[in-house]
């Protein structure tokens, strides 16, 4: 088990009971990974949102809390919700559990939030409650450089006015390449990676596509679902970028691939991008960027969140290295980075130095957008 999470947990490292995680959010989640990388697997997710409940977020169910009989049976329960811990606690004490067996309830945090090294260990974890929200992620100078960057932790954000009008801007660029290159998009096979509650690739299937929508996040992919589960030619997959997935769609051939804003959320950045390109033959890439010519450069961050990594950690590629691989996959390959695509803060027209280095405020990073294919393209 990771070494910082068994000290938050200390009095439970040899329990012999289940474990539930009460609260399905993004915490629920990286406590689940913490635990299975000790090989022990949770028993269930925990939730009172009747939406959430009897569905499955990877391997793992999620229970209404009012069906376990706690009496009988020998359980502690992580809570995982920040602002309901306490009514939570509450509610499974009524029911019956012990209130020996659970953890993160107030007395639980108060016991970490004033020991310095406790407090340390959760905020190295990235678990929402120990954070200091005023500062939006931003590191404050007292704090350890490699805390992780705190991103989307409800969600909210991909429905919100800024993700629309940076969508809208990268679809007005890309369409636009349709069209100056002759593409038609009805009836074609699109896959999109990292789609998130799915709005790119509905756009798509409105289109005529046919549409393979990919999302790696458990709590993602259940919202991602009920939206798009009506469209005939929509099929979703629960799908992990991170992995070795050179065997995921078989023979199957694209003509397009969405890959917006994922690339630099993943540790095998590189592996990706490759089976992206060997899966599609024209590839539309999003992200931020190290600003560096250097094929083999690249910056690792620690980052929690549902728009960041699924596992934890990404790799902050650099330009040089995405366009060293986009060309020893033989992809034909144009780079956009004109003010059309700047929405917010997600800047494209920024002015390359070759310093090495990502954006050092909290932004949208520097961000490049390219278009491959494997045959001779033409620009917009």
């Amino acid at each position: 088990m990771n070494k910082i999470f068994q000290k938050l947990i200390e009095p439970f490292l040899n329990y012999d009971g289940d474990f539930y995680v009460f609260g399905l959010n993004n915490d629920a989640i990286l406590i689940q990974r913490l635990i299975a990388a000790a090989n022990i697997s949770i028993a269930g997710f925990l939730d009172n949102d009747s939406r959430k409940i009897d569905k499955k977020y990877g391997e793992t169910f999620c229970f209404n809390p009012n069906k376990i009989n706690w009496k009988a049976n020998k359980n502690c329960v992580i809570l995982a919700a920040s602002s309901r811990h306490e009514e939570q606690r509450e509610q499974l004490i009524i029911l019956g559990q012990s209130p020996l067996n659970i953890l993160f309830d107030q007395a639980h945090r108060e016991k970490i939030l004033n020991d310095k090294n406790s407090l340390l260990a959760a905020r190295k974890l990235g678990l929402s409650w120990s954070l200091d929200k005023s500062k939006s992620g931003i590191l404050s100078p007292d704090l350890p450089s490699d805390l992780p960057m705190v991103g989307n932790l409800t969600g909210q954000n991909f429905d919100q006015q800024t993700y629309v009008l940076w969508r809208k801007a990268r679809l007005r660029k890309l369409i636009s390449f349709f069209s100056k290159n002759n593409l038609e998009i009805e009836g074609k096979n699109i896959v999109e990676f990292g789609c998130a509650y799915g709005h790119v690739s509905r756009h798509f299937a409105s289109r005529g596509g046919i549409v393979t929508a990919c999302e790696g996040n458990a709590l993602n992919f259940n919202i991602l679902w009920q939206r798009l589960k009506r469209y005939s030619n929509i099929s979703i997959e629960l799908h992990d970028n991170d992995s070795d997935w050179s065997d995921k769609f078989g023979y199957k051939f694209f003509d397009f691939c969405i890959h917006w804003g994922l690339l630099y959320h993943l540790y095998n950045w590189d592996r990706d991008l490759r089976l992206a390109c060997r899966c599609s033959k024209t590839i539309t890439i999003d992200t931020e960027v190290i600003d560096s010519n250097c094929p083999n450069d690249f910056k690792e961050r620690k980052e929690t969140g549902l728009d960041q990594s699924v596992h934890g950690v990404g790799r902050i590629p650099s330009v040089g290295a995405i366009e060293a691989i986009l060309e020893e996959e033989g992809m034909f390959h144009i780079r956009y980075d004109d003010a059309s695509l700047n929405t917010g803060i997600y800047k494209y027209d920024w002015t390359a130095s070759n310093d090495g280095e990502p954006a050092k405020e909290l932004s949208g990073g520097k961000r490049r957008f390219w278009i491959a294919s494997t045959e001779p393209i033409n620009g917009v």
